[in-house]
């Protein structure tokens, strides 16, 4: 057997690491996608990145209220991440679980109110994979 030596084996495990991703290649358990509120008026978007999931929280709707986002990680209670920066604008929340996880989201309408955050109109959870 031909030796190629250690610097052409790193080489070719580049070279075919690239080509995975060119190739559009995903993890076996890995999966994107969306949940919304009851009424659709925010949403949240799953993203399993390479080194690190990003929740993306949008607010549809100028109806006063924000968008809270409950996770759950292999169904325990994982926490919250809240937006309130108005209609038509949203912003990303960075989290880290390992590859394989099944995490759960859940988005909600929220609105502020004297000692506290009255939740309210959530939609069904969506189940993605890191």
């Amino acid at each position: 057997m031909l030796d190629i030596g250690p610097l052409a084996r790193r080489v070719a495990m580049v070279a075919a690491a690239l080509a995975l991703v060119a190739s559009g290649a995903t993890p076996a358990h890995a999966s994107d996608g969306s949940v919304f509120t009851g009424n659709r008026s925010g949403g949240a978007w799953f993203d399993d990145g390479l080194a690190t999931e990003t929740i993306y929280i949008h607010d549809y709707e100028p109806d006063g209220y924000g968008v809270r986002v409950k996770v759950w990680q292999y169904g325990s209670y994982y926490g919250t991440y809240d937006y309130t920066g108005g209609a038509g604008t949203g912003d990303d929340y960075y989290a880290s679980f390992y590859e394989g996880e099944q995490v759960e989201l859940q988005a909600c309408s929220r609105d502020s109110v004297s000692g506290g955050v009255r939740v309210f109109n959530c939609g069904s959870k969506g189940v993605f994979y890191a």
